[in-house]
């Protein structure tokens, strides 16, 4: 994934927020408790597009 953003827009979040929800929308998955890690079970979250998916 990349971008350009004008530098004036730079250090106000904007494309962390837009990649955040780009991400979420189109291929976050979460699993949940998968690892145990230091004593408690943790998430792993997983990003992947499918190359059947991807056209």
């Amino acid at each position: 994934m990349g971008y350009e953003l004008a530098p004036e827009h730079w250090r106000k979040g904007i494309m962390a927020e837009v990649i955040k929800r780009v991400v979420q929308y189109g291929f976050e998955g979460t699993l949940r408790d998968c690892f145990y890690e230091k004593g408690k079970f943790v998430d792993a979250v997983v990003f992947a597009i499918l190359s059947e998916d991807h056209r």
